[in-house]
């Protein structure tokens, strides 16, 4: 080796030595959230008693902004739950009551410690090395249903044996059926749900769902919970809608409640319009076109969709002797307006029928759903509740 060679050699090690020392002293703690986000700017830092995750991932997480109430101090409401940070005492103050832990300031922006997110926010966060992993204490998907009958199987229809594969299936896969009032108290009272849990939901209240897959649910100890279209509900041997496809009644919804809970579809609105913009959609997603050919004004609309909504969530009160806490947009459309008036009304959760699981921190009122091909077998299905982000 000449000496000249001997020269570049050790410039090369120098160089790669002094790339290693950077690259380890500089070494930063990576933040990964459900497997499937990276990159947020601000680093987490971990201690010897805590891991402690930067406020902005909690905002970006949950599509919020907290707000500057003072000198140092911050609020963000969350699901109605009001937190107030303090950078100077360093407590957190949620719904008046203090927290135990006290937060961090770094750099002057707020660090939340990981017991703090797991309680209030549904979030586990955990630390290996410099990684830290932040996951939602569960992953919830939410399956729809329509009809179960001898119709041919589709999106719209499964027939009984193959409904009963799919329960079984998702039984001998150790999934939980919950109620509106479990995913409720998940997201709003922070309480925990069953291992593997899933909401098996059916729309508009076919009579089906009472002779045939109720009794189905109840073989395999599954809850499900039934979107009614509530004025189609049959009461004491009114029918309104004989041409329509038959729904059960109040009295059978009655039979049902040990396995099926029901909630709202709203009260007459599963019809689509035609909107200024030229496409039809869902009757409560936008205003409609009057009689005389002029559209409804926003106060209009308001008031309609206002007067819809309450009448389903009144009757639902009345006749089962409890709140609908969700609500099941008609083709899944909804609008800002819905949004807000549904949950004023009680109906603080909706779902759409966007495919998805749904994380801890996803807008509750848009939740996403699993449409049920009834041409899926019950190993099928499993693999795409699984596969589903």
């Amino acid at each position: 080796m000449t000496k000249k060679t001997k020269i570049v050699s050790s410039v090369i090690v120098l160089l790669g030595i002094i790339v290693l020392f950077f690259a380890l002293t500089s070494k930063k703690n990576i933040l990964i959230v459900d497997d499937k986000i990276k990159g947020f700017e601000q680093e987490p830092i971990i201690d010897d008693e805590f891991v402690y995750v930067p406020l902005s991932v909690i905002e970006k997480l949950y599509n919020v902004t907290a707000q500057h109430k003072g000198d140092k101090q911050w609020q963000l409401t969350i699901n109605d739950k009001t937190t107030e940070f303090d950078l100077i005492s360093k407590e957190i103050i949620v719904n008046g009551e203090e927290y135990s832990d006290p937060l961090k300031v770094e750099e002057d922006k707020i660090m939340l410690p990981n017991t703090f997110i797991e309680e209030h926010y549904n979030l586990v966060a955990s630390a290996d090395s410099s990684e830290v992993s932040v996951k939602s204490k569960s992953t919830i998907p939410i399956l729809m249903y329509h009809t179960v009958n001898e119709r041919p199987n589709d999106t719209i229809n499964t027939q009984p044996e193959r409904f009963e594969e799919h329960l079984k299936a998702l039984s001998e896969a150790n999934y939980n059926g919950i109620t509106p009032f479990q995913l409720y108290d998940y997201y709003f009272n922070q309480k925990d749900l069953p291992e593997n849990p899933i909401l098996i939901t059916l729309d508009d209240g076919y009579r089906d769902n009472y002779t045939t897959a109720y009794p189905i649910l109840k073989k395999y100890g599954l809850q499900a919970t039934v979107f009614v279209i509530a004025s189609r509900i049959e009461h004491e041997g009114v029918n309104n809608y004989p041409n329509e496809i038959p729904k059960f009644k109040w009295e059978e919804a009655h039979e049902m409640k040990d396995y099926i809970t029901i909630q709202s579809h709203t009260w007459d609105s599963h019809r689509k319009i035609e909107q200024q913009a030229g496409k039809d959609i869902g009757q409560i997603a936008a205003p409609q076109k009057k009689s005389d050919g002029t559209w409804e004004t926003r106060e209009e609309y308001v008031a309609r969709i206002t007067k819809d909504i309450s009448a389903a969530q009144d009757i639902i009160r009345e006749k089962m002797g409890y709140e609908s806490v969700i609500i099941s947009y008609p083709y899944g459309e909804s609008s800002e307006e819905v949004r807000e008036i549904a949950s004023e009304l009680g109906a603080k959760i909706g779902v759409t029928v966007k495919k998805g699981v749904n994380y801890s921190y996803e807008s509750l009122m848009q939740l996403n759903r699993i449409t049920v091909d009834g041409n899926f077998t019950g190993e099928e299905l499993v693999k795409i509740i699984q596969e589903t982000k």
